[in-house]
């Protein structure tokens, strides 16, 4: 079998799509896919698991040579601001992915390699360029290597600041 190293091709793909519903409702669609014909070291294999990837499941809860995700979120309007902008908004999402590695890659997924989460987040932005987030997950897989942690109970909070 051969083994990862340093040379290798990977084609990676990222999509996303922001339309607004309704008035109160906007959409937001993210998908992410890596193929690669070659077996590939850690740093340069798609990841799945985290805040940022596919909530409900710990950073980098799986990875591989190949792997797609996706993500549906609604984000609903709550209290609207001055100017229309989105003061509190609720957003309910679902989150999906997998991973796989090639065949001739000695290191094989032997757990779950399909995850998938569905939660709620819900978005402060009291200020203009500052946004603070809280997401709550429950994961639809369960994974046989979960720990008890914040990440694996799927709660994550974030704080964006932009100038």
């Amino acid at each position: 079998k051969n083994s990862p190293s340093g040379e290798f091709f990977s084609w990676t793909g990222q999509v996303q799509r922001i339309h607004r519903l309704a008035e109160r409702h906007l959409l937001v669609v993210q998908g992410d896919v890596q193929l690669s014909p070659d077996n590939l070291l850690g740093s340069e294999s798609f990841s799945i698991g985290g805040g940022q990837t596919l909530r409900g499941f710990r950073q980098g809860a799986r990875s591989a040579d190949n792997g797609w995700r996706i993500s549906v979120e609604d984000r609903i309007t709550l209290i609207q601001g001055e100017e229309a902008v989105e003061l509190l908004q609720i957003a309910p999402f679902f989150d999906v992915g997998m991973v796989w590695n090639n065949p001739s890659n000695p290191d094989q997924i032997e757990n779950e390699h399909f995850l998938a989460g569905v939660g709620t987040g819900i978005i402060y932005s009291p200020v203009e360029n500052f946004t603070a987030r809280l997401d709550v997950t429950l994961p639809l897989v369960n994974l046989s290597d979960r720990s008890v942690n914040a990440q694996d109970d799927g709660i994550y909070f974030s704080v964006n600041y932009t100038f």
